[in-house]
């Protein structure tokens, strides 16, 4: 089976502390993809590295920093994979890898979780890497 990958788009949160939360409340029972982290990825010189999947995320966020965080959850037959994308604008996408099948579901799980928010569905490439750009995006789809 096909996973395609469904992003909801969300332009800032009006605090930390409902971010955290809302992370790890999206990666519940999903381990993280990575055992380490560094910052910037592939480079010489680090500016931060941790073991952390949180630690990691508080450096992020407080640098206005952008990175891509995945999880993955095997026995999960609907939803197997997790995203959670910070851009350099600071917006930020959750994104849900799901069986084809189920994907109607989950759309309508995200668009009830964050209404107010653009959702978007990319088969097998990343979304755009802003807020105003994924908005962009959608106006020229529909």
């Amino acid at each position: 089976m096909i996973l395609e990958d469904l992003y909801i788009a969300i332009s800032s949160f009006s605090n930390k502390a409902e971010l955290y939360f809302c992370v790890e409340e999206f990666v519940k029972n999903h381990t993280a993809e990575s055992d380490y982290y560094d910052y910037p990825l592939l480079e010489e010189t680090l500016e931060f590295e941790t073991e952390d999947f949180m630690e990691m995320l508080h450096f992020i966020v407080s640098n206005k920093k952008a990175y891509h965080f995945y999880f993955s959850n095997l026995e999960n037959k609907e939803n197997p994979k997790r995203m959670i994308f910070i851009n350099s604008d600071q917006s930020i996408y959750f994104g849900l890898a799901v069986y084809e099948i189920f994907s109607l579901k989950y759309q309508e799980i995200l668009k009830a979780q964050f209404p107010n928010s653009p959702l978007m569905i990319c088969n097998h490439v990343l979304p755009p890497n802003s807020f105003e750009a994924f908005k962009q995006q959608l106006k020229t789809v529909r």
